[in-house]
């Protein structure tokens, strides 16, 4: 189930202009900073380090 979440968010913020609160909400995430600790748990980066890498490369 968590995968699933994070996989959605690493297509939100890459796809979207979403704020990481919109896409913490988007995904079933009651707080951001849950997200956040969550997805950089998952990936090892924050979803904002994320959003930057991906939209470089």
């Amino acid at each position: 189930m968590l995968q699933c979440r994070i996989t959605l968010a690493k297509h939100l913020l890459v796809s979207t202009a979403l704020t990481v609160k919109q896409i913490a909400l988007e995904t079933g995430f009651h707080q951001s900073s849950y997200f956040i600790k969550r997805f950089r748990e998952h990936t090892g980066i924050t979803p904002e380090q994320f959003r930057q890498l991906r939209r470089m490369g």
